[in-house]
């Protein structure tokens, strides 16, 4: 995607993205956490939650500037909304979230091509 971004971008041209980082299910029920997704690994989450109608992202606010990164995006700008995730049992793989992930809601970022 950000590649293909890219591509389309003029030289010198501006990316700016919000990209939200709850758990989508959150919105139809706030007794959640807005990171519920944290609590299932990957088979898990694809057996009973992916759905073909309503994309969840999973990716969190590292992993998405490390994209921007690698796809040779230069961050102009980065602003992001927290909030408590709570307390829930972290599946492995979310077991060890870099700094900032877990109370990262909202990430927006500008970036130059």
């Amino acid at each position: 995607y950000l590649l293909a971004m890219k591509s389309v971008l003029r030289t010198d041209g501006w990316s700016i993205q919000q990209i939200d980082l709850v758990d989508h299910f959150h919105y139809y029920d706030p007794s959640t956490s807005p990171k519920n997704y944290y609590r299932y690994n990957s088979d898990a989450w694809e057996r009973w939650f992916e759905s073909d109608m309503q994309y969840f992202n999973r990716v969190q606010k590292s992993a998405w500037l490390q994209l921007f990164e690698d796809a040779d995006f230069s961050l102009l700008e980065s602003e992001e909304t927290t909030g408590d995730p709570g307390d829930l049992d972290y599946a492995s793989q979310f077991a060890h979230l870099p700094d900032g992930d877990a109370e990262c809601m909202q990430l927006r970022v500008v970036h130059r091509n």
